[in-house]
Parts: C-alpha cells; structure tokens; sequence
C-alpha cells in the first residue's frame, strides 16, 4: 500500500478494515459476480456476510509498527473459488484506492488553484496599494547618508539650544548680582570690579589676555598719577597727561566701542555715561538676543522633529508594505509548489498495490479418514485395556473375601 505524500490520504482506513469492509466486499462481488460460484451454491446467509466470515487479513510484522504488506487468507470448500474471491477482493480494492487517490487529488488540486487564486487578486491589491503610498509618500532617494544628516541636524540643535541655556543663566545671574549690589549700596569701584571679574570669565582667552594686558598697562599709569600728584599737585601739564591717558585706558578696558569713536576723553569731550549703567544694558541686549535664538532655535527644533517623526511614520508604513508583500509572495510561491507536486502525484497514479505471493490451496483443516481411524482405534485400545485391568483388579478383591 503506496502513498505519494498527501497529508489528506493518511486519513483513510487501515488496508486490514478496508479489505474485510461490506463497500469493499460488495463491489467485488458485483463486479466479478461471485454470487454464480459454486462454493456460495448452497448458502444461505447474505453473500456479504459469509465472505467476511471466511476471509482474514493478517498485516506483516514490522519493528516500527507501520506495515505495507498483508497477508489474505480465504477458508472454503472450493480452492479454486476461493482464489477467484481473493482476486475479486484485491481488485475491488485496488480500484476503490484509485478513485480514492483521484478524487483526493482533484479536491486538494481544487482548493490550491482557488487560494492560490485568490492571494493572486491580493497580492495584486498589495501591490498597487503599495505604488500609490510610493508615489505620494516622501521616501524617494531615501539613503542611510540622509538619515544620518538628518539626526546630525537634530543633535547640532540641541547642542546650541543647551550652549544659549547656559549663556542665559549666566548673564542673568550678573544682572541679579548687579541689581543685587546696587541695592545694597555697593560702591561704584566694587561693582566695577565685579564687572571686570564677569568680563574675564565670559571673553575668549584672547580677549582675557587682552584684560589682562590693559590691566597691567594701567597700573603704572596710576602709581605715576599718584607720584606726579605728590610733586605738582592736581593741576600741573603732566598730571593733566596722565590722568587722559588713565582716562583713555579705562574707556578701552571697560567700554572698547567708545574708546574708539574718537572721544578720547578729553576737556571737550561730552560726559562718559555710567560704565555700570552701560554694562546692565549690555548684558539685558545679550540676554534678549539669546531668548530670541532660543525661541527661533525651539522652532527649528519643533520642525525638525515633526517632520523626523513624519517621515519615521512612513518608513514604517513602507516597512509595513514591503513585509506584507513578502509573506503574500512567499504563500504564492508556496502554493505554487504545492500544485505542481500534487499534479505530478496526480499523474503518477496514486497508490500501487500488487500481489506479492498469488493465492495458493492449503491443505484441508479437517483430519483424513485414515487418521481418524487409526487415532480411533488406538483410543478404543486404551480404554479397553483401561477397563479390563480395573475388573481384573475388583474381582481379585471380592474372592479374597469370600474366602
């Protein structure tokens, strides 16, 4: 018993039911009408029956337990008839196999055509689905490049956003400690230092060098002020030319841009304004100038980021589509596959059963006539011999007795 693979063929009963079936045994009768054999002449019961009765069907001893072979064996008075009802049995089943494996094959033919006709119409569907979301969708020339100059973009935002954070808390830290000390009623050389301190903390190290440089410029312009001062008084040409240059010096240390619009200080000179007055609104024009590069920087962060996540929604989408097309492609292919082999089984014939040994006669299962004699009159011999040594043996008993 052959099967060419089909999982829906394993269902089918075993060979041994099959064969000692009534579909079975009633086809084959039909067909080769054993009805006319001699052997059924005198029978009463149903043909169907009888034959079921007589016939056995042994399966060949297997170490795994699965057997393709059988072995038929038919008891009746007439070998001959009963080689016919063997072959009719055989045949009735080999072609019950064959249209069984037929029709099998068609139905499992019939379902795959159908689903495979079926993911072709969504597949197709897929497909165009999958052109329109191309056609509209902002993903041409999508490259790894693009990705990563997108997130460069994204962090070098961030990394200003973070740097003016730290610009803002610093300055107003300097004018909440400028308001603060002049509240308190710090003097105007304190809180010049403590501009001169926020200058060199906040300049370059260019301009910190250049501080320093001025710095150590004015000193010996005010120990010479002093030393001039003690010899010709306030009022001598010279003191007059070094309180201009300390003059000059400081307008450059603390106020550079007025130091070089020509107004050097001198007699004729309009009045400096407050240096300390000048630094707050120095440092308030920095402050707003930083919260409108945040502002603007926030946006550009805001833009970025949405359209990061946009164009993040339709790489999945795209992802999405793709995927679904390659499990609806692979099923194809897999139906596809799957119909070939079952045509090829289809056409192969399906299951191929022979008889391996042809029926033979065995000896009759009753004993002869001769053996029945001879085992009768050794019996007899027993019992006579039996019975004549057990009278022998009473009668010797009672004439003892008499005696």
């Amino acid at each position: 018993w052959d099967t060419r693979g089909l999982s829906t063929e394993m269902q089918i009963s075993p060979p041994q039911d099959l064969l000692r079936s009534t579909l079975i045994i009633d086809r084959a009768v039909q067909s080769k009408k054993l009805a006319s054999l001699s052997i059924f002449a005198e029978e009463e019961e149903e043909l169907t029956e009888v034959i079921k009765k007589a016939l056995s069907v042994v399966p060949a001893k297997n170490p795994s337990g699965q057997s393709y072979v059988f072995k038929l064996n038919y008891r009746g008075r007439a070998p001959e008839d009963c080689k016919v009802i063997l072959d009719a049995v055989l045949e009735s089943y080999r072609e019950y196999m064959t249209k069984k494996h037929q029709t099998v094959s068609e139905d499992t033919v019939e379902l795959i055509v159908r689903d495979k006709r079926a993911i072709e119409k969504e597949l197709a569907a897929k497909e165009a689905e999958y052109r329109a979301f191309r056609e509209n969708a902002p993903l041409f020339g999508k490259t790894k490049d693009v990705i990563e100059l997108r997130h460069e973009r994204l962090a070098g935002i961030q990394t200003k956003l973070s740097t003016l954070l730290m610009q803002r808390v610093e300055i107003e830290a300097q004018l909440t400690a400028i308001k603060n000390a002049r509240k308190e009623g710090r003097s105007q050389e304190a809180i010049m230092m403590m501009l001169s301190e926020f200058a060199r903390k906040t300049e370059t190290e260019a301009g910190r060098d250049k501080n320093v440089s001025m710095q150590e410029g004015l000193f010996p312009l005010l120990m010479e002020e002093r030393k001039l001062l003690e010899t010709h008084g306030p009022k001598h040409p010279e003191v007059l030319a070094v309180q201009k240059r300390i003059e000059i010096a400081r307008r450059l240390l603390l106020l550079p841009a007025a130091a070089w619009n020509g107004n050097t200080g001198g007699a004729s000179d309009t009045k400096m304004p407050d240096p300390v007055e000048l630094n707050v609104q120095l440092l308030e024009q920095k402050l707003s100038h930083i919260k409108i590069s945040e502002e603007l920087l926030n946006r550009s962060l805001q833009t970025e980021q949405d359209e990061a996540r946009r164009l993040g929604m339709f790489e999945i989408q795209n992802d999405s589509f793709r995927t679904t097309l390659a499990m609806h492609q692979a099923l194809y292919e897999s139906l596809t596959k799957r119909l070939n082999e079952v045509s090829l089984v289809r056409n192969a014939g399906g299951y191929e059963i022979e008889t391996i040994e042809p029926p033979s006669t065995l000896k009759r299962p009753m004993p002869t006539l001769l053996l029945a004699l001879a085992l009768g009159g050794l019996i007899g011999l027993l019992v006579g011999v039996g019975l004549a040594y057990w009278a022998d043996r009473r009668h010797g008993s009672t004439a003892g007795v008499m005696a």
